[in-house]
């Protein structure tokens, strides 16, 4: 929950046994992380948003 809402989202990243998809260990850990983010009350996706900018700006 965040703000006392629950929030349904999938991962950033698919999971199978392809290239480019993250494991179903990976995809555990990664909801796992998720989910404690949202214990605290942050929000992944602000989060996500704000790491890209900073790689963003860097690159400049």
């Amino acid at each position: 929950m965040i703000d006392g809402k629950q929030i349904q989202t999938t991962l950033p990243q698919s999971y199978g046994f392809n290239e480019g998809c993250l494991s179903l260990a990976q995809a555990r850990a990664e909801n796992e992380r998720i989910q404690n983010l949202a214990k605290i009350g942050v929000d992944f996706r602000d989060l996500a948003k704000e790491n890209q900018e900073k790689k963003a700006s860097t690159k400049d």
